[in-house]
């Protein structure tokens, strides 16, 4: 693979699009972030691909894993992300940049909070998801069905059957509610506090509050 270094990238690529435009968009979305949310990016390792083949063997290869599902597109491995981008002609797709941002805020999480234990999957999806503007007004109208036909499953369902228990709609809404309530450095304090130790009585009262902000902005007709 191709190789080159930015000042907070180590960027290994096999695309076809310029790649000085590529980093220059990554870079513009980094302090796009870092402005709004006060997330710094700083010495993280990003692997690019055009090819699904060439990705999907890539991860097969370098983590032995025998059965990597074909709808994958962006993982992130403790201090590595591996990203497939889709173009339109020469342009990258905003998705695919997303899906980039989305990995580099994973592999940011890790080093700064997982220096104990890993941060549970609804933190670690929410930031990652609301963070690169993944939360779509589609992911909103999930929300309102689960309130209206279904149910809210509390933190521990959450983080155990993500994908099952809605997830990727609901973890983003954690976030959502956070920011607004209490501001985005209590995103950072309960990151922190998540790597320390499990406080289930606090985890109660955020999932009580969260569901209560969820029916006060969801729970409406659509």
């Amino acid at each position: 693979m191709n190789f080159i270094q930015t000042k907070n990238l180590d960027l290994y690529y096999n695309i076809n699009q310029n790649i000085n435009s590529v980093i220059s968009i990554i870079t513009n979305r980094m302090n796009k972030i870092n402005d709004i949310y006060k997330m710094k990016f700083t010495n993280l390792t990003l692997y690019l691909f055009n090819d699904k083949n060439e990705f999907i063997s890539h991860l097969k290869n370098k983590f032995s894993i025998s059965n990597m599902p074909d709808w994958i597109k962006g993982l992130n491995v403790k201090t590595e992300s591996f990203v497939l981008i889709e173009d339109i002609g020469e342009k990258i797709t905003d998705d695919s940049y997303n899906r980039i941002i989305h990995e580099l805020i994973h592999q940011n999480l890790f080093k700064t909070f997982c220096t104990n234990k890993m941060l549970p999957k609804w933190l670690d999806e929410g930031i990652a998801l609301y963070f690169s503007e993944q939360f779509s007004n589609n992911e909103k109208i999930k929300i309102y069905k689960h309130l209206k036909y279904g149910e809210i499953p509390n933190l521990q369902t959450l983080n155990e059957n993500f994908v099952l228990s809605g997830g990727y709609h609901l973890a983003p809404s954690i976030i959502e509610f956070i920011i607004e309530t209490y501001g985005v450095d209590e995103i950072y304090k309960l990151s922190e506090d998540m790597n320390k130790s499990d406080n289930n009585s606090s985890l109660e009262i955020l999932y009580k509050n969260w569901y209560n902000y969820l029916k006060n902005n969801y729970l409406m007709e659509k």
